[in-house]
């Protein structure tokens, strides 16, 4: 769930047999307009809505399960009932990474989390916009390197601030 000045997101990952969607409100009051979102090449299982995040007129969702577990996030811009799926993000690194189990939007950032990349290990992947388009900056891995961390459960970032979490590091 994502909300800001008078737009909600919310992610229904099992809808339409477990494609997903994200569902956009945006209103004031008691007048409210809806949308649903959906990836251009969403398939059975992929779980998109798992994660959402909202950034003005940029919503996020992460469908962790696409591509058979590789993952991917869907960046769609516009407003009110008006939204348009403008990229498709993937990482080619990790064919079981659970790309999108997390993600986040600040501005011209976006990141994403892998838990399960590096043999579960983690990972957090950051993209900028230039221009019209978002191209990955950076790859970011557990610091310890150790399997089974999940960096990138949960991210959050704030300006150029990126939080990112790993539930199961050890101390």
């Amino acid at each position: 769930l994502a909300m800001q000045d008078g737009t909600i997101v919310a992610g229904e990952p099992g809808a339409d047999s477990g494609q997903g969607a994200l569902l956009v409100f945006t209103g004031a009051g008691s007048t409210w307009v809806s949308a649903s979102l959906g990836a251009s090449d969403g398939a059975a299982s992929d779980g998109l809505g798992s994660s959402v995040a909202l950034d003005g007129a940029n919503v996020v969702g992460g469908a962790p399960s696409a591509g058979g577990g590789a993952g991917a996030a869907y960046v769609f811009s516009g407003s009110g009932q008006s939204w348009t799926q403008s990229q498709e993000l993937t990482q080619g690194d990790d064919p079981a990474a659970a790309f999108g189990t997390s993600v986040g939007i600040s501005g011209g950032a976006i990141v994403v989390g892998a838990p399960d990349a590096a043999q579960g290990a983690g990972g957090v992947y950051e993209f900028e916009r230039v221009g019209g388009s978002w191209w990955e900056s950076s790859v970011n891995v557990s610091t310890s390197g150790q399997e089974g961390d999940h960096l990138g459960a949960a991210v959050g970032i704030a300006g150029t601030n990126v939080l990112a979490g790993a539930p199961d590091a050890a101390d």
